[in-house]
């Protein structure tokens, strides 16, 4: 592959050995890549702070092709998303946010509106949006763009039309009334939390 250059987020780190760091990013043009960044633990190192979880910025990295792992060359701030990190409670949204990105796309596998959905909801976890309204919001959304929203317009298992008096939410959407009592998980709900998806 070679030279590559993104705009990414960082959504994970761990040390490797005495002074290097394994960095997972998500990346506009690239998806989810995980590379290594070589001394950034050092007292002295050119990342100086860079490869912070959260931060945003431009990557630059080789790719050998040899390894799942890049090379990390490069990473310039553009934002540091510091209010994030200073609130507990933005914190632990902006992280389960950032662990859903993880879990959810494979390596290389590329999403720019799911790259641009991060970008936004770790912006709005900076503004006066409550955070969990904010990792909520990103959930759905992240699901739907990555083709996993639930069904809200029939029942998943008999096809009957929604609107129905008891609806009850399933793994893969609206259940009936009748469907849910074979159904174990299905989940009583109202129409409002419904109307809400």
């Amino acid at each position: 592959m070679g030279l590559g250059k993104s705009a990414a987020v960082v959504i994970g780190s761990f040390p490797l050995g005495e002074s290097d760091r394994v960095v997972t990013f998500y990346a506009r043009d690239f998806g989810k890549i995980r590379g290594v960044a070589k001394a950034s633990r050092r007292i002295r190192s050119r990342f100086a702070g860079a490869l912070e979880l959260f931060t945003l910025g431009e990557l630059i990295f080789f790719d050998t092709g040899r390894s799942e792992l890049v090379r990390i060359d490069h990473f310039d701030i553009l934002h540091p998303f510091d209010r994030v990190r200073g609130d507990l409670e933005r914190l632990g949204q902006a992280a389960w946010i950032v662990e859903c990105v993880a879990r959810l796309t494979a390596e290389h596998d590329r999403h720019v509106a799911l790259y641009a959905l991060l970008v936004r909801s770790l912006r709005a976890l900076e503004g006066p949006v409550p955070p969990a309204r904010v990792a909520v919001c990103f959930g759905v959304r992240a699901l739907e763009t990555l083709g996993h929203r639930p069904r809200l317009d029939a029942c998943t298992m008999c096809g009957r039309a929604y609107p129905f008096r008891r609806p009850a939410l399933g793994p893969s959407g609206v259940v009936c009334e009748a469907c849910a009592r074979e159904d174990t998980g299905a989940v009583p709900a109202s129409p409002a939390a419904l109307g809400w998806f």
